[in-house]
């Protein structure tokens, strides 16, 4: 396992900006598109989103919050509930 998957989150753009920044209001879309900015520029977004899904796992989109490797809540509790369907389509 590289370094940087161990201590990914030293690496996180979203270290720069103030925490609320990262977690505006679901509705609010100005504030999700300017923390979705701060993930298009860092270089461990795809670690902090595979992070998001793992600890997230099967929790219902009212217990995910902020923007986490450039996705909303909501969007992660598709990708992870889209996921789910494929692999168990695969299974069959």
């Amino acid at each position: 396992m590289s370094n940087m998957r161990i201590r990914w989150r030293t690496y996180a753009a979203c270290l720069e900006v103030e925490p609320d920044d990262m977690f505006p209001d679901p509705r609010n879309q100005a504030g999700n598109r300017r923390a979705k900015r701060v993930c298009r520029r860092c270089p461990v977004w795809q670690l902090c989103l595979d992070d998001a899904l793992t600890e997230e796992g099967g929790k219902r989109e009212e217990n995910r919050h902020g923007i986490r490797g450039g996705l909303t809540a909501y969007e992660r509790y598709l990708l992870h509930h889209r996921t789910r369907v494929q692999g168990r389509k695969a299974a069959v």
